[in-house]
């Protein structure tokens, strides 16, 4: 009886500990060798760490989960405790997301640092709070971008005349077709087949992504650019994050302030390293202050009028805040 007794007993303070016991659940679309999975599971580890076991943290990388258009509504219905965005699939859902998508509304590195603790980016915690998902950390996913082309080099605005471009949407890319390229949309494993085969003449991308799949065996030119931060975040359901404990909740917080700041360093030293890969497989050229200022008069306008069309009313007010990062 007195053993049965203890069994009970050990049992009961199993069932608090288990009880008291967070479980998150994190889906994304990263290979496991990709540094920015390597980067999701160090956060992963230090919420772990940090909250004393109170927090059980699970990755689903490489689209084991949800698709990266599944992600979203998987969150919102509590099927996932949270996922990870890019600013681009927000689409019709949030459309003051696209925001960051207008050339060089956020292009420096230093402007990029200041964005997650800005005016700028509580306003859009708050639109994704009334989507029914609360933002748990911004994700700086470089600004650092490849113009790869084959026929000849894209430079100077001039070039992109009668281009097949493969772009990154009707805010991103109206620049370009103002410049008078066309531009189609693909998903990026589809690219190396398209600039092979012709079906697109040059590619817009992310120049580490550029490097990682190759794009320098299919193509002789690249121009380096910087004409935007890219972020994406990592979204969590709200009524999940509201039964956190405050506790859990500023450890967590703690663990994606850490990670913001880190992923900026992170992602100086792959640009590089993919750099120094791949400038002897294909010609680069990094844009001077010269062009980078001739492609922003040109395209900044016409990304800022295409956002525009979509917006929210509150869409005037975010372009104001971002251009004084």
């Amino acid at each position: 009886m007195k053993r049965l007794s203890i069994m009970l007993a050990a049992m009961a303070v199993s069932t608090v500990a288990y009880a008291q016991t967070e479980v998150l659940r994190v889906a994304h679309q990263f290979p496991p060798a990709h540094y920015m999975a390597k980067a999701l599971d160090a956060w992963g580890e230090e919420i772990e760490k940090n909250s004393g076991g109170g927090i059980d943290v699970q990755m689903f990388p490489a689209a084991q989960a949800y698709k990266p258009n599944q992600v979203y509504p998987a969150v919102v219905r509590g099927q996932i405790e949270a996922g990870f965005q890019v600013s681009i699939q927000w689409g019709s859902t949030l459309p003051d997301m696209s925001a960051l998508l207008i050339p060089f509304i956020l292009s420096g590195t230093e402007r990029g640092k200041a964005f997650p603790d800005s005016e700028a980016a509580r306003m859009l915690d708050e639109e994704l709070a009334k989507a029914g998902v609360h933002n748990m950390v911004w994700i700086f996913l470089g600004n650092a971008n490849l113009i790869s082309s084959n026929s000849k080099p894209l430079v100077h605005l001039e070039d992109f005349k009668d281009v097949k471009l493969r772009g990154g949407g009707k805010i991103f890319d109206s620049g370009f077709v103002a410049a008078g390229a066309s531009t189609v949309i693909m998903s990026a494993a589809e690219v190396y087949q398209a600039l092979d085969t012709g079906i697109v003449d040059a590619a817009s991308g992310d120049f580490i992504g550029s490097f990682e799949r190759k794009y320098y065996e299919v193509q002789k030119y690249g121009t380096v650019n910087r004409l935007n931060c890219v972020f994406g975040n990592v979204v969590a359901n709200q009524a999940w994050w509201d039964g956190l404990s405050e506790e859990n909740r500023k450890v967590i917080e703690e663990a994606s302030a850490n990670l913001e700041a880190r992923l900026f360093e992170d992602y100086e030293k792959n640009y590089q390293h993919a750099y120094e890969n791949m400038k002897d497989r294909m010609t680069l050229h990094i844009q001077t202050d010269e062009e980078a200022k001739e492609w922003e008069d040109f395209m900044k306008p016409a990304g800022k009028e295409e956002f525009l069309k979509q917006a929210s009313p509150n869409g005037v007010k975010l372009v104001e805040l971002l251009e004084k990062l």
